[in-house]
């Protein structure tokens, strides 16, 4: 990103865009919290659905997201989600102000933002691409991440005061406006990234195969997606019950869980700033082992809150700074991997391949965590997220790259290579 003052001009655009858009979706990801719990007042099971339909597009949508984004110019893909995004956070309140807003309306409203977002994804992470050199991909997918976690540290206390003030619903305006930021931002990139020749001619089915075809002769691609996989199984666990757990088993108020989260999110701006230079300094590889294998000790801070002799919003501030370090830590070196094994012609359809499984088990985590919540109890939805954790590292180690500490050379793609 220092060759030349045009490419820091665009990623400078491109990174206020998603810092921007970022904010917005913590703005709105927040507020939908609060109302489910204490406007709605939703049951454990009905918050598992709200958290699985968040990332359900991908599940749905994440083969033929990667295919039109490769066929498609990919700012046009990410402008017209941006759109989507805005006119469907504006229906939250419009919804409140007529007395009309229920738990059901509030996850068909989240569930058509996560079916764009997944549009969006393949497209961001393309345009990441297109705009910087592939080996400096880690490096940037670092400074977005650092942009990205300090609006998750400003947002959740900003916001939990915010809600004490303005209901809930009518916060989700400022997450619309933020998105509205986002899109006179991307608006100003160039129209770059037009699709091969041959894919644009390639049949639509085949453009989708290639994706897939080229993550099974991949094992970088494969195993870290198997490992993500595990990983996000986890999340969703915990994310299906972490409101619950922390304003009723915890007995925070809106606003100390916002503060909490706040503050936790800045393990996660440390990590976008050394993820980087870690993954020079050990090993990208390894970098990933390390993170994967301290992630149950967050989970096991947070399971253990109500229990041990310390206030219960430090427990959680800790929790969430530890899992917001490694998380990143080891999202950011397996960002910068992908893109090395990767061809330019296939960024989106292996991207959007990739998270139908690495991130696709997230809405399936947050089903499950909200039928243990429902059955059992909301502690026991945690032990069994850090039951899942422990097998983060499983496919690292069984695939033998465990034992490198860097990706050897002879892995990085070639353009010519595979279909197009």
């Amino acid at each position: 990103m220092n060759d030349s003052p045009v490419p820091q001009r665009l990623f400078a655009l491109f990174w206020t865009g998603n810092a921007l858009a970022t904010t917005g979706s913590e703005i709105f990801r927040f507020a939908v919290g609060i109302i489910a719990v204490d406007l709605l007042v939703a049951s454990p099971f009905e918050l598992g659905v709200l958290g699985a339909v968040t990332f359900a597009g991908i599940l749905l949508l994440s083969p033929i997201a990667g295919a039109v984004t490769d066929r498609r110019a990919r700012r046009a893909v990410l402008l017209a989600t941006v759109t989507a995004r805005i006119l469907l956070m504006i229906l939250v309140p419009a919804a409140y102000l007529v007395d009309g807003l229920s738990i059901w309306i509030l996850i068909g409203l989240v569930a058509a933002l996560s079916l764009g977002d997944v549009f969006y994804d393949a497209a961001h992470f393309s345009v990441v691409t297109e705009l910087v050199p592939r080996e400096l991909v880690s490096t940037a997918v670092g400074r977005l991440q650092t942009a990205d976690q300090v609006a998750r540290i400003a947002v959740p206390g900003a916001a939990g005061i915010a809600v004490r003030f303005i209901a809930a619903p009518v916060v989700t305006v400022f997450a619309a406006l933020f998105q509205a930021g986002a899109l006179l931002m991307f608006r100003r990139l160039p129209r770059t990234g037009r699709p091969s020749d041959a894919t644009a001619r390639q049949p639509f089915r085949e453009t989708v195969r290639a994706g897939f075809a080229f993550i099974g002769q991949s094992l970088v691609i494969r195993t870290f997606m198997l490992s993500s996989g595990i990983l996000n199984l986890a999340a969703g666990v915990v994310v299906a019950v972490l409101t619950l757990f922390s304003l009723r088993t915890l007995g925070l108020s809106p606003a100390e869980y916002g503060i909490a989260m706040g503050i936790g999110a800045a393990g996660g701006v440390v990590a976008g700033i050394v993820a980087a230079r870690i993954g020079e300094q050990i090993g990208q590889i390894r970098t990933m082992v390390i993170a994967a294998a301290g992630i149950p000790l967050a989970y096991a801070v947070l399971l253990t809150a109500p229990v041990i002799p310390v206030p219960a919003v430090v427990s959680l501030t800790v929790a969430e700074l530890l899992f917001s370090f490694l998380i990143l830590l080891y999202g950011i070196q397996n960002a910068g991997l992908s893109a090395r094994v990767t061809p330019s012609a296939l960024m989106g359809r292996v991207a959007s391949a990739r998270r139908l499984v690495a991130v696709g088990s997230f809405p399936v985590g947050s089903l499950l965590g909200g039928l243990i919540a429902q059955w059992w109890g909301v502690e026991t939805a945690l032990a069994a997220a850090l039951v899942i954790s422990l097998c983060i590292t499983l496919p690292i180690v069984l695939s033998g790259l465990a034992r490198r500490a860097s990706l050897p050379d002879e892995y990085a793609a070639i353009e010519d290579r595979g279909p197009a």
